[in-house]
């Protein structure tokens, strides 16, 4: 019986040994951190496919679920010679952790724009396996070799969000 209580006593310090040298981040959740947009073709033209990317500078980490909505909004000329805003919109839901690749999106560059900017806005929004941060300093991301603006903010210690925008310039 003493044998026995010593092999358990030995074994569960050897099961909170592990758990103790185990490395307090790798459990905890995060959110990626951002470089900024790229877009390919650059400049665009009337009738391109253009492919927005969301750079990510450091991928995130115990991210069950990622959702990321794109919004662009641009002129049409129509019939009458008047300007149409148009909006269009896609919406992707991700398991983050299975993949952590740089968000796209491909959008149709009209041949009746009539202003030479595309408006594009980007959402992440991250829902953690693990705890998150207690917060995030909600800085604006920028990378000069980069388009557009990028800003993390946390939501709270179960999701996080990231926003930003940029403009597809199209050749007159």
């Amino acid at each position: 019986m003493k044998k026995h209580l010593i092999i358990c006593a030995l074994s569960l310090a050897v099961v909170a040994a592990i758990f103790s040298s185990c490395d307090n981040e790798d459990q905890q959740s995060y959110m990626p951190t951002w470089k900024g947009f790229t877009y390919t073709p650059q400049p665009a033209e009337r009738g391109d496919s253009v492919k927005i990317t969301a750079r990510q500078e450091k991928i995130g980490h115990l991210i069950y679920k990622a959702v990321y909505s794109w919004k662009a909004d641009y002129y049409v000329s129509t019939a009458d010679g008047a300007d149409s805003l148009v909006t269009e919109t896609h919406k992707e839901v991700v398991v983050y952790d299975y993949v952590p690749t740089d968000p796209q999106w491909s959008l149709y560059v009209p041949l009746r724009l009539s202003n030479p900017n595309i408006t594009v806005n980007f959402t992440a929004e991250y829902h953690y396996s693990a705890n998150g941060p207690s917060g995030t300093d909600g800085s604006t991301i920028a990378d000069p070799t980069a388009e557009g603006m990028l800003r993390q903010r946390q939501s709270s210690a179960f999701q996080g969000t990231s926003a930003g925008s940029l403009t597809v310039r199209v050749k007159d």
